[in-house]
């Protein structure tokens, strides 16, 4: 959503756009997509360690990301169904040489930005709390003074655990991080996205998840 490329942006977007139109169908509240990237990787790279490129201009690639979140947020209005944004995960294998993140929205302070720039009612914060947690030991910030800074933008949370250094959608377990927040956002809607987990372990990580927010 944020590529200087236009043919790639557009895909993007109407990308989103058309994920919107199968929520409505579905009856679906909302749909979501992962903040820009200041770069085109591959999609075999996701995951995996992006091939750096010179000359990055973050600000023009940030001016093209609140565009394409603009238009979809038109398309989403005639939809009926909110558009959120995903917090991307920087790794430290993804961090330039001098210091340069190619990734939006990995900290809270992008998140906030992006709220405050657009104000639209549609428009949330996707918080997936293992990105967060790589990201928080990636460029160093606190867990506990970002949740407080984007608290009011987030909308929906994905659930996953992970040992802070790469996003590997762990299972969640009595020593999940989020457990000690988690009922500050209990009203919100909550997704497990761990894998290789059979039925069995997914109920129990969705009782986990609802005794929880439910615990006096």
């Amino acid at each position: 959503l944020a590529s200087s490329d236009d043919e790639i942006r557009g895909r993007s977007v109407a990308h989103c756009v058309n994920g919107l139109r199968l929520a409505s169908l579905g009856k679906a509240p909302f749909f979501s997509a992962h903040a820009g990237f200041c770069v085109d990787p591959n999609p075999s790279e996701l995951g995996r360690q992006l091939k750096q490129v010179d000359g990055l201009d973050k600000k023009k690639n940030w001016t093209l990301f609140i565009d394409s979140v603009r238009r979809i947020l038109v398309e989403a209005e005639k939809f009926n169904v909110n558009f959120f944004i995903e917090n991307n995960v920087i790794a430290p294998m993804n961090i330039y040489k001098d210091g340069t993140n190619p990734l939006f929205c990995c900290d809270d302070a992008e998140m906030v930005k992006l709220s405050s720039e657009i104000h639209n009612p549609r428009l949330g914060i996707l918080l997936d709390t293992g990105h967060i947690k790589v990201s928080s030991n990636t460029l160093k910030f606190s867990l506990e003074k970002s949740l407080s800074a984007i608290k009011t933008f987030i909308k929906a949370i994905h659930h996953s655990d992970n040992d802070g250094i790469f996003d590997t959608n762990d299972p969640l377990k009595e020593k999940y991080w989020f457990w000690n927040y988690i009922k500050e956002f209990s009203d919100l809607y909550h997704v497990l996205e761990v894998k290789n987990q059979s039925v069995e372990q997914i109920n129990f990580q969705l009782m986990l998840i609802k005794n929880h927010i439910n615990t006096q």
